[in-house]
């Protein structure tokens, strides 16, 4: 196999880890003494076992014998945590749709990489300390909410947080997205008791998806009357309707329990913090979010007042995707004070202040530019990817990170049109 040449960065003087490939010979200077240097690889033997470690507490938070820490590694999903992330939507409706699933971009993405992987970022190692702390800490104290220019990572960095959750044996709730919970995709109805309209059919399916993903973990909390969660989880679902009361249920019993810590992560959570597009049946009014019963439940832990997990922690991500309701990000920017209005008459609704209460006490985590390291690692990642065979040099790099601004999509984006124009000029012509 032919050697190839791909560029990376790292800090002038400093010498590489260990698990880092070695490098050949330094090329230019850039960034006020930063180094864009060579490094050496051979073609990867795709029938071998890949040599990228595994995404876990202890490749986190270790160090190499260089005395390296993750920072800016490139790590590797487990096939256990990639199927949590990939099928904690993933279950059907009886129609076949699948309403809660990561995005099809993400999806597409990971479909063409025989093991899916991430880079560490200074935000991933944020969130590692978050959850490390939330296995001794109620969740009163620890609601997050990830933002971030669009494109920076957001979807991303909540994977990460998700995927070392489970990594690290905590029971997670993990919603890819939140705007299917605020549409009428699904079936609700009214309940004129408690005033709500219920989500039983969206319920099962969370439910669902939440124990197959959870497993024996659910086996090890009881629910107020003895019965393990795992047993009446199972037994809930048998059942053709309460999916949405089980569901409280569950979450109550998760809640008051301090063996197991527990995760409630939320992608495109800003579509919570709004109307939604379920409308009544008579006067067809668009119903607020928290009249919805599985957006009011979401909000009940993230919101200052309502429920808490004693041991826990609570992660929103804000995403760029925002369905038909764009003022909900908005909304939610100007509770969290993100930004300011754009003007004396930017359309901001009447019910602001109800949402800018329930988002009291987020506390913010930006996601920012990629680093140069960070940045490099992500352009291994791809070449890892099967893109085009065209060999990497400095320019593609450089063009793509600095016209990207250090932006995670734009600069991907960026190198894969590059790379599919230089590949385009290197076949030949046939007719």
């Amino acid at each position: 196999m032919r050697d190839k040449v791909i560029h990376k960065p790292r800090i002038a003087g400093a010498k590489p880890s260990s698990g880092s490939p070695k490098f050949k010979r330094g090329l230019v200077d850039f960034d006020g003494g930063r180094q864009l240097e060579a490094a050496k690889f051979k073609d990867p033997d795709i029938a071998a076992p890949s040599s990228v470690p595994n995404f876990t507490p202890v490749n986190l938070k270790g160090k190499t014998s260089a005395g390296s820490t993750s920072l800016g590694h490139t790590l590797a999903y487990s096939p256990q945590a990639f199927a949590f992330l990939r099928d904690s939507g993933g279950a059907r409706l009886p129609t076949g749709q699948q309403p809660l699933r990561l995005p099809r971009s993400l999806e597409a993405e990971h479909a063409f990489i025989r093991r899916p992987t991430t880079v560490v970022r200074r935000e991933t190692l944020e969130l590692v300390a978050i959850l490390d702390k939330a296995k001794r800490s109620s969740s009163q104290d620890l609601r997050y909410v990830l933002t971030g220019s669009p494109g920076s990572g957001r979807t991303t960095a909540l994977m990460q947080a998700v995927a070392y959750a489970r990594e690290s044996g905590f029971i997670v709730l993990y919603v890819p997205s939140a705007l299917p919970i605020v549409s009428d995709v699904t079936a609700y109805a009214y309940d004129e008791s408690r005033q709500i309209y219920v989500q039983d059919q969206l319920a099962a399916v969370l439910l669902q998806a939440f124990a197959r993903g959870n497993g024996d973990a659910l086996g090890r909390v009881k629910m107020a009357d003895g019965t393990a969660l795992d047993a009446f989880v199972k037994s809930a679902l048998a059942k053709p309707d309460g999916h949405s009361d089980a569901l409280e249920g569950v979450m109550d019993a998760l809640g008051a329990q301090t063996a197991v810590p527990v995760l409630i992560a939320v992608d495109c959570a800003q579509a919570l913090y709004g109307v939604s597009q379920t409308r009544t049946p008579l006067s067809y009014e668009q119903l607020p979010s928290f009249a919805l019963s599985l957006a009011r439940l979401l909000l009940s832990y993230a919101s200052p007042t309502g429920r808490k997990l004693e041991r826990g922690a609570v992660l929103l991500a804000m995403s760029a995707n925002t369905g038909d309701g764009a003022h909900s990000g908005r909304r939610l920017e100007l509770a969290l004070g993100v930004g300011e209005p754009e003007g004396a008459y930017e359309k901001v609704r009447h019910d602001h202040p109800a949402y800018a209460r329930l988002a009291e006490g987020l506390q913010k985590l930006e996601i920012g530019p990629l680093s140069p390291l960070e940045a490099a690692s992500a352009v291994q990642a791809l070449d890892d990817a099967k893109l085009p065979r065209v060999k990497l040099s400095d320019p593609m790099f450089l063009e793509a990170y600095i016209a990207g601004a250090g932006n995670a999509r734009e600069m991907t984006r960026g190198l894969r049109r590059t790379l599919a124009t230089e590949s385009a000029q290197l076949m030949p012509q046939t007719l």
